[in-house]
């Protein structure tokens, strides 16, 4: 170790203050989880302090600094004093992630962390008072002094991966009812809270906040939008819905909340021998009530004409202003029902609040449409944009673009869609048909791309990037041109193509096309080459395999790879002689040509993506829709996908 080097860390004793007091605000973390059955007004608070505990905590994730930390708070030596290696480890984190360039830096870090460890712990002390439950054994002596915990204490890694048993859904009410039943000591607790206690955790959970987004402010952007997303995604596994309900500092969260609770009834309803009297109407409350502020539109209410059956998408005008009607087709002899409009309504409903429809990449919707002459029932979307632009599928403009759009305007892209199927993943929503014809665009007519003369129409001039292949490969290069036409910047892209209703649903509403849809069999095939392979290699009985969130990766994986190769999956196709083929050369020779053209990281996420290869502890076959999973994916393409810039 170099001299430079441990001035660049500080002293020594100074290293040891700071193993110290992050280990300690880890320990405490374990405390604030177990306050539980808090009455109603105590509630916003605990909840403030689990956000900013679990943000700290992944905080430490984030530099790897986690097990160094356990190690020196578990270890049986009182001494304060952690391993040569283990000092070595942090020194470079600090170092390399921190950007800790002076020992100055390193001082006030170690104080931030040491009032924040006695924050936490005066905090914890004060909501433990009001809590339903007797604290735990290892009980808080003083706002410096903590318990450590027993080294074979499972770690908070392991805990989160496995589901904490949620308390009911009266608890908090019935906690409440409990302290006003206890007479004097239970008024005086309240009085207390009221005069001081409030306005004390108030104070200390600001000063904890602050903090935190200090030590995140440390770390480089691609870590601090990685543990915004991680403290998150936490939050909607480990919470149960009722304490997310009643805290008022988060409404983005509630509503994914309510959305993750939708999706989790929809599965336990589709399960039942009557799935739609099994519908709970109080469940999904929220959802309802959103519902009364979706427009129901008539055919009529459309210009004459401008909304033609076989259609799965129509960009029209409603009240003056484009619109984009995606249609849902469903069997003449099986009616789509009320019960099926409102869950509709209602989770169309809660995209539009906190304009959560941005965290999924796609538009705010207006309403619902009702064709039922022609067995449809359409989602109205408004579109940004003069009534003269059209709609643009991002397939269509790979296929008509004879200079593909720099490579940075691609990365951007491929961020907006990993985070948004992230996202809707944290709240169990599969999308079931990411495809690069369900991403679209608004474009104007002046930004229109003329095909190069010298190709086929619908097949692009082949441009070589960074040492593209050679002939035989059928990647081709293109002969520069100094009047080659530049192509605009890439419009806003948005995606679409939901599939809204229930799962596995006997009544479910199809996204495959009518067929009386202009080219329906090669539309279909071409939606085909998007399925995961375990849908194509069916068992003998015919019996379609369950949907899970690995599906929806693999599809976003072959997006990934157009986007990357900026070839749509039909042109390659071309170059298979079978399906079995193609799907075989998808995850090597095709995928092996994003490298010279995209480079290292953008490959391997891409690989991951198209092979499953998340180390998340699951076999493939189960649980492939888990928090391990989410917790994989964010971590090995979405985080590594952000590093991706030109």
């Amino acid at each position: 170790m170099s001299a430079g080097g441990l001035e660049i860390f500080g002293a020594v004793g100074v290293s040891l203050q700071l193993v110290k007091a992050a280990g300690t605000c880890l320990s405490i973390v374990n405390e604030i989880r177990q306050i539980s059955n808090l009455a109603l007004e105590q509630n916003n608070a605990h909840f403030e302090l689990q956000v900013q505990a679990l943000k700290f905590e992944r905080w430490c994730a984030t530099l790897s600094i986690q097990d160094i930390l356990r190690r020196n708070e578990q270890g049986p030596s009182n001494s304060g004093l952690c391993k040569p290696t283990d000092q070595i480890q942090l020194k470079g984190a600090v170092e390399s992630q921190l950007r800790l360039e002076n020992p100055i830096l390193v001082d006030l870090t170690t104080r931030a962390l040491t009032d924040m460890k006695n924050d936490f712990a005066e905090a914890t002390k004060i909501i433990m008072q009001y809590a339903g439950v007797s604290p735990p054994p290892e009980k808080i002596s003083s706002t410096t002094s903590l318990q450590v915990p027993k080294s074979g204490k499972q770690s908070r890694w392991d805990k989160m991966l496995r589901k904490e048993p949620k308390t009911q859904p009266s608890a908090s009410l019935q906690a409440h009812s409990n302290v006003i039943s206890r007479g004097g000591s239970s008024m005086a607790l309240r009085t207390k809270w009221v005069t001081s206690d409030k306005g004390r955790v108030e104070v200390l959970l600001k000063r904890i906040g602050h903090t935190n987004e200090l030590l995140v402010v440390l770390l480089d952007t691609a870590h601090q939008a990685q543990v915004d997303r991680q403290t998150d995604m936490t939050i909607l596994d480990l919470m149960d819905h009722d304490t997310l309900e009643g805290t008022t500092s988060r409404p983005e969260l509630k509503t994914m909340a309510r959305i993750k609770q939708w999706q989790m009834q929809e599965r336990r309803d589709s399960q039942t021998d009557d799935a739609v009297s099994a519908y709970s109407f109080s469940t999904i409350s929220g959802a309802n009530q959103a519902s009364r502020r979706i427009h129901s539109y008539q055919i009529r209410d459309f210009k004459r004409g401008s909304l033609p059956h076989g259609e799965y998408r129509t960009l029209t005008v409603l009240e003056d202003k484009p619109v984009m009607v995606e249609w849902k087709y469903y069997n003449r002899d099986q009616p789509f029902r009320l019960e099926q409009t409102l869950r509709l309504g209602g989770l169309v409903g809660l995209l539009n609040r906190d304009e959560l429809f941005k965290k999924f990449m796609t538009l705010p919707c207006k309403g619902l449409v009702d064709d039922a002459d022609n067995s449809r029932i359409g989602v109205v979307f408004a579109v940004e944009g003069s009534a003269g632009n059209r709609l643009k599928s991002l397939q269509a403009l790979i296929r008509e673009t004879q200079v593909p759009v720099p490579i940075g305007q691609r990365f951007q892209l491929a961020k907006g869609l990993v985070t948004a199927v992230h996202h809707l993943h944290s709240v169990d929503w599969l999308h079931k048909s990411i495809r690069s014809d369900n991403i679209i665009c608004s474009w104007a007519p002046e930004s229109e791309i003329q095909v190069s003369p010298s190709s086929p129409r619908g097949k692009p001039a082949v441009v070589q990037e960074n040492g593209g292949d050679g002939a035989g490969s059928g990647f081709g290069s293109a002969k520069t041109s100094a009047a080659r036409p530049r192509l605009r910047p890439l419009p806003p892209q948005y995606l679409v193509g939901w599939d809204l209703s229930r799962p596995d649903h006997p009544l479910e509403l199809s996204e495959t096309l009518s067929i009386s849809t202009a080219g329906f069999q090669s539309r279909r095939d071409e939606i085909l080459l998007y399925n995961h392979p375990s849908l194509h290699a069916q068992s003998a009985s015919g019996k379609r395999p369950r949907y899970c969130a690995r599906f929806d990766i693999y599809s976003l994986g072959l997006v990934l790879l157009e986007i990357g190769l900026w070839r749509t999956l039909s042109e390659l196709r071309r170059h298979c002689n079978s399906d079995a083929e193609f799907r075989d050369k998808l995850p090597t020779e095709f995928c092996d040509k994003l490298l010279p053209r995209v480079g290292e990281v953008y490959w391997r996420a891409v690989q991951r993506c198209i092979n499953g290869d998340f180390d998340d502890g699951s076999d493939g076959a189960s649980e492939t829709d888990g928090f391990q999973l989410q917790i994989a994916f964010e971590r090995l393409v979405v985080s590594e996908i952000e590093r991706c810039y030109a």
